[in-house]
């Protein structure tokens, strides 16, 4: 049996490192367990059989994603204990609730701060359909005149087209109708995303 003790420093305290470990030392199958330490470090004792899965294992619990950020691992060698599973040890019980209200709570601004960029995505999508709309129905508003402005690959008008058959303004109409509804509810499905996050 190998087994190394592996202390872990960065931002691994408050934003569920421990929890992550765990899984990983599951999914390998190592014993052992993972505590917080009162310098803000995170101690780690590992155990298997076999020294490559070891190994794997330091290189998996090098984190670096979402909240947590690992900035260096140091590994050394001891005596292999009498584990059977892998665990963590948790710290007194107010300051576990508190590391994981802080932690649930960073994890929501960070959903949160992505609504809000989704969000001014959507509104800037639904400004440009706004525009389309608007020069749309300005084209419709101007059938009599010029209906299609032809233009070369510089945008230089070389040809317009005058008039359009009835069926095919109704047509236009109906398509225009449809697309203003889909804006419309996309507008309204914008505002209920931006009610819900706060924004």
């Amino acid at each position: 049996m190998n087994a190394y003790k592996i202390t872990v420093s960065g931002k691994v305290q408050k934003v569920g490192y421990r929890d992550r470990v765990e899984k990983i030392a599951r999914e390998l199958g190592i014993v052992g367990h993972v505590k917080n330490l009162e310098n803000k470090d995170v101690e780690i004792v590992a155990q298997h059989a076999n020294q490559e899965v070891l190994t794997q294992f330091m290189e998996r619990v090098n984190i670096k994603d979402g909240a947590i950020c690992v900035r260096a691992v140091h590994h050394e060698s001891i005596q292999p204990q009498d584990y059977s599973d892998f665990e963590i040890v948790l710290g007194e019980m107010l300051g576990e609730i508190y590391e994981s209200l802080v932690g649930g709570a960073r994890i929501l601004t960070g959903i949160s701060n992505k609504q809000d960029e989704t969000i001014t995505v959507l509104a800037g999508i639904s400004n440009k359909q706004d525009e389309t709309i608007s020069a749309i129905k300005g084209v419709g508003e101007k059938q009599d005149e010029t209906i299609l402005m032809i233009r070369d690959g510089n945008g230089k008008v070389v040809g317009e087209i005058k008039g359009m058959r009835d069926d095919f303004r109704e047509h236009l109409k109906k398509d225009f109708a449809v697309m203003q509804i889909k804006i419309d509810n996309m507008e309204k499905e914008i505002a209920q995303i931006k009610q819900k996050v706060g924004a």
